[in-house]
């Protein structure tokens, strides 16, 4: 996801995103672990969108 696409979205859109990709990388953890996780750069496609994320959520927190 492109940052322009997730500075588009609201704050509570933003927590629901955030929410969902870290259980997203969880799972991603079980499924390396055993063996059944087929795209090995997703997860770390998923953690760079979370920091696009988090970056975002920070800067609507710190402009009000």
């Amino acid at each position: 996801m492109k940052y322009k696409e997730i500075a588009g979205m609201s704050q509570s859109e933003l927590r629901d995103r955030r929410d969902s990709l870290r259980k997203e990388l969880v799972l991603d953890r079980f499924d390396k672990a055993s063996g059944k996780l087929l795209n090995t750069a997703a997860p770390r496609q998923k953690r760079k969108e979370l920091a696009k994320v988090l970056t975002r959520l920070n800067e609507i927190e710190r402009k009000a």
